[in-house]
């Protein structure tokens, strides 16, 4: 209650709130969950729910997307089989969900003050951590 009085008596109280966040674009979220992988795109989304202010459901977003990732890293270092189609459509549908569904909150956040993120770090952490399995298979695999 207080705070929004103080809200109503200084506007740059919300625009201070997420001036200087950097927050990932809701197409950017999509093109991560449908080219990359789920678990990777999930994860840029818990990012910007947490520079959000939802620390929280954030962090429970991040650490979820971690584990799902690492275990997807093991697998395939390990050289389990993914099935493409299925897997490839779910990550379709979730990605032009999530884009949908983070669409209003970043436009809001965007025109308070935060600025967007952008897209090419994700990348380059995403080569890295495929050069990094890729070495790995490629020194366990048995010789043939």
């Amino acid at each position: 209650m207080e705070e929004s009085k103080e809200r109503d008596r200084n506007p740059d109280i919300e625009s201070q709130q997420f001036a200087g966040k950097r927050l990932y674009r809701p197409r950017v979220l999509a093109a991560y969950c449908i080219i990359a992988n789920l678990p990777f795109g999930i994860f840029l989304y818990g990012l910007n729910v947490y520079r959000r202010g939802h620390f929280w459901m954030g962090r429970i977003i991040l650490a979820v997307s971690a584990v799902a990732i690492i275990a997807m890293s093991v697998a395939v270092a390990s050289g389990a089989k993914v099935y493409c189609i299925p897997s490839l459509l779910l990550n379709i549908v979730v990605g032009i969900g999530l884009m949908k569904a983070e669409r209003g909150s970043y436009q809001k956040a965007i025109l308070n003050g935060a600025t967007p993120a952008r897209w090419w770090p994700p990348l380059l952490f995403l080569a890295a951590i495929s050069l990094a399995i890729l070495i790995v298979s490629w020194f366990t695999s048995p010789d043939e």
